[in-house]
């Protein structure tokens, strides 16, 4: 056993009424490492941290703590041996003050002493930096629930543990107490500190996490190093091992689908490219690429993408030196010569990095620019039919896509699964630069009839378009939607990014309602200090909203719902872009009548108002 391993589980196996929850699970905790586990809601993850922490009991296997067997294992003995272990819903002592909570009793001095203060001053300072400025000595029955958990993690990180164990604490905290936690934890990693992270969001352990294991139905399906793996290979892994192929096609064909779309555009492009993860490997080749230059591109998977280039070349020194800042930028390679298959000759070499919706680095696409390229392209722009074609051809790519991205909305918010909640925004976001590939290369070939204002959006039509694909959803419960839009309205702003704000709204006026209810989309002008709008508004007669929350809905990641339906994005997402069209939302409720969300756009800007 390696000696860094401070804490191992050999063949853990858990039955519940003769069922296994888990089996032979085999894993190594090292010694200031944090260690991620990622599975979905099903996979078996607070069993797992119960287990490690000695809250549950384990039928077959071992648990190992610094080369020891643990026999009779439970929280107490756990505790001793400076294991804890923060849970999503925490038990604490009411009657206790904030301060004994986070300190156990026995420490704290009685009288007032400088230790105290200390302790004081510490706990105080964790607190604050969560968000949380309370009397230390007020109990902590006052406090609410997120104070609560707030104080139990401020228990974990002031403890002297050697090895802390968070269990999905992540679904009940902000996306920035989420990074605040992150720094927490990186700071006790360096101080010797093992941290087992229990989560079922791959975004959350991405950038901080050692490694990451992949749990499913009870079952380790692998281990790997997070610094070996780029973003995106991450992604598939996790993917690839959550859910078979059968699976997959079977609930969710349509993403399936997109991968082959994706990989066809590329392959039908008649520009040699390689995309490259954050690492620099070479994580896809396009046809192209292979039958220019005369090589296999099945070989290239995986290698670093220096050594396709001529040793000593700038090219090769640049992809071979340590990540900089540079990798992050476009860049033009001039003469760059390749040092594999019949290639001889220079060529230009365009890198355009690659990020997700977080501004994270994903990686970088090549393209090779050469002489038969340009042989190709001037006669293609030669052949007027042709160009004549483009847009067509663009339209009736676009047509399905837009298909697709309403579909692949509706399944992300009818998901129970996290994971696939966020592939689908990865999904949608990949079609959304699959049209802006598509016009940068109608822009780049001079084509002309591709407007470049976005064409006017009827909204009758956009709202009778989604009725229609809300239809299976509403269809069991009674509920109706009625279209009393103005049939002649046509609006300027992006008719997806309405779509967009429109189909999250129209889906919190179906949740609201339990069974026979109405949503309306309606529209009609009014002036706010002087300025015209025009104004849509969706209204519904279901459950309505808690005064106390309303300032608060538009607010990333805060919501009403609680478990596997909490979501807290939908309407924070609305908000952002009405804001850029210069436009503001607002929400009018009143509790058991319902709801009337309002869109204001401006008129007078053609851009956004008709």
């Amino acid at each position: 056993m390696n000696d860094n391993v401070i804490l191992s589980v050999r063949s853990l196996t858990v039955l519940k009424k003769g069922v296994e929850m888990l089996h032979a699970i085999d894993l190594d905790f090292l010694k200031g490492e944090i260690h991620a586990i990622v599975g979905d809601h099903n996979a078996g993850k607070s069993l797992l941290a119960d287990v490690i922490s000695g809250a549950a009991k384990y039928h077959g296997g071992e648990v190992i703590y610094q080369r020891k067997v643990l026999r009779s294992y439970s929280p107490v003995k756990a505790s001793k041996l400076s294991i804890a272990c923060i849970h999503q819903n925490p038990t604490v002592f009411n009657y206790l003050s904030m301060l004994e909570n986070i300190f156990p009793k026995k420490v704290i001095p009685h009288r007032s002493s400088k230790k105290k203060a200390a302790m004081t001053e510490l706990a105080e300072e964790k607190l604050r930096v969560f968000g949380v400025g309370r009397d230390l000595q007020i109990p902590i029955g006052r406090c609410s629930d997120s104070e609560i958990l707030i104080v139990y993690i401020v228990r974990g990180l002031c403890s002297s543990c050697k090895v802390l164990i968070l269990d999905e604490i992540g679904t009940r905290l902000s996306a920035a107490q989420i990074e605040i936690l992150q720094s927490e934890l990186s700071v006790l990693r360096e101080r010797g500190v093992t941290v087992i992270y229990f989560t079922s969001n791959l975004e959350e352990v991405y950038h901080f996490a050692n490694k990451v294991s992949f749990l499913q139905n009870g079952r380790l399906l692998a281990t790997e190093v997070a610094s070996n793996l780029g973003k995106l290979e991450l992604v598939q892994l996790s993917y690839s091992h959550l859910y078979s192929r059968k699976e997959l096609e079977r609930s969710n064909y349509e993403l399936f689908y997109l991968k082959n779309y994706y990989e066809n555009i590329i392959n039908s492009m008649p520009i040699p490219l390689l995309l490259l993860n954050s690492q620099r490997k070479i994580i896809y080749v396009n046809n192209r690429f292979g039958d220019r230059f005369a090589v296999a591109k099945e070989k290239y998977i995986g290698r670093d993408v220096a050594d396709i280039f001529r040793p000593g070349s700038m090219e090769c020194e640049h992809f071979t030196r340590g990540a900089t800042e540079d990798d992050s930028r476009p860049r033009l390679f001039s003469n760059a010569v390749l040092s594999i298959g019949n290639s001889r000759e220079s060529h230009n070499l365009y890198k355009i990095p690659i990020y997700d919706q977080d501004k994270s680095y994903l990686g970088s696409i090549l393209f090779f620019d050469t002489k038969s390229i340009h042989v190709d392209l001037e006669q293609y722009n030669k052949d007027s039919q042709a160009q004549r074609r483009v847009p067509l051809f663009a339209h009736e790519i676009r047509n399905p896509l837009g298909i697709l991205s309403n579909f692949l909305t509706l399944i992300r918010e009818k998901s129970s699964s996290q994971e696939i909640r966020d592939y689908l925004v990865r999904s949608e976001t990949e079609i959304k630069r699959i049209n802006s590939i598509i016009s940068n290369l109608i822009k780049e070939q001079g084509v002309v009839g591709e407007p470049t204002n976005p064409a006017a959006t009827n909204l009758w039509a956009l709202t009778e378009e989604i009725s229609y694909l809300f239809m299976p959803m509403i269809a069991d419960n009674r509920i109706v939607i009625l279209n009393k839009t103005d049939r002649d309205l046509q609006l300027g702003c992006n008719e997806d990014e309405l779509k967009e704000v429109l189909i999250n709204l129209v889906l919190n006026a179906i949740e609201a309602i339990t069974m026979d209810g109405m949503v309306m989309i309606s529209n009609d002008s009014e002036k706010l200090n002087e300025k015209a709008f025009v104004v849509i508004r969706v209204k519904d007669n279901g459950k309505g909203v808690e005064s106390r929350n309303r300032e608060k809905i538009f607010e990333p990641f805060f919501s009403t719902k609680t478990g596997k339906e909490r979501r807290g994005l939908g309407l924070a997402i609305c908000k952002d872009i009405v804001d850029s069209w210069g436009g503001m939302i607002t929400v009018d409720s009143t509790i058991d009548v319902g709801s009337t969300f309002s869109i204001f756009l401006p008129m007078g800007d053609a851009s956004i108002a008709i």
